[in-house]
């Protein structure tokens, strides 16, 4: 697996929790760790508020199923799409890396 995929699955792994309203130390990492300090910031300082006595789907990373060459920004990145599994049903996720530092990281979602 090619090091844009790592940083993509891992990325979405801990988003997937933040998402959640999980913010707990591992997910933190994982965001600071795979992501853009821009992003990454931006993320974590408008955690998700999950209203009280709702519960989200729980969701898991199942793969990447493709990985493009496009622009961020007008600079060159890379869309990676992931596959998101969860138990009613699953969701397709464009996650965009941007190379820092020879690193890719994510550095947006959507579409």
């Amino acid at each position: 697996m090619d090091a844009a995929s790592i940083s993509a699955i891992r990325f979405t792994a801990g988003y997937l929790r933040y998402e959640e309203g999980v913010l707990g130390p591992a997910v933190r990492r994982s965001i600071r760790q795979f992501s853009t300090s821009e992003f990454g910031g931006q993320l974590l300082r408008a955690p998700v508020r999950i209203p009280p006595g709702v519960h989200p789907t729980r969701q898991w990373v199942a793969r990447v199923a493709a990985v493009r060459v496009g622009l961020f920004d007008g600079h060159p990145a890379l869309l990676a799409i992931v596959v998101i599994a969860a138990a009613d049903g699953g969701h397709l996720l464009r996650v965009t890396l941007t190379e820092e530092a020879g690193r890719w990281l994510v550095a947006g979602i959507g579409p």
